[in-house]
């Protein structure tokens, strides 16, 4: 026998949460929804249609960025700008992001450094 819902709270007909469903769920498991996730990425139901468009009538592609959150490579901003190094004009560019600041930050540390002869202070 189910449990009673407490005062003032209504009980959806399945019994289970009468909150609504998102966008891209359903009521029905069965149902298709426009929306599905492929490799982790929300694909929409005219993506495979991508394919036979050129760059003239997509418009610019999206730049590629490193994300030190999940340490991958990403086209467009998948990610919050918090953990994304770019924008670079290829994937092969952001795949060298952490290279680069290595390199960047072992430069300034060398400005940094004090110079020979010199007492150590700023200038």
């Amino acid at each position: 026998m189910p449990h009673p819902a407490p005062a003032g709270r209504p009980v959806a007909p399945n019994g289970g949460s009468s909150a609504p469903p998102t966008a891209a769920t359903t009521q029905d498991d069965s149902i298709p929804t426009a929306e599905a996730e492929v490799d982790g990425v929300a694909k929409d139901a005219g993506d495979e249609f991508d394919a036979d468009l050129d760059e003239e009538q997509l418009g610019s592609p999206e730049a590629w960025f490193y994300c030190t959150r999940h340490h991958r490579v990403e086209q467009g901003h998948q990610c919050p700008g918090r953990f994304l190094l770019g924008p670079y004009d290829s994937a092969e560019a952001a795949a060298r992001a952490l290279e680069r600041v290595k390199e960047h930050n072992e430069a300034w540390d060398a400005q940094d450094e004090p110079r020979p002869g010199g007492d150590g202070g700023t200038p």
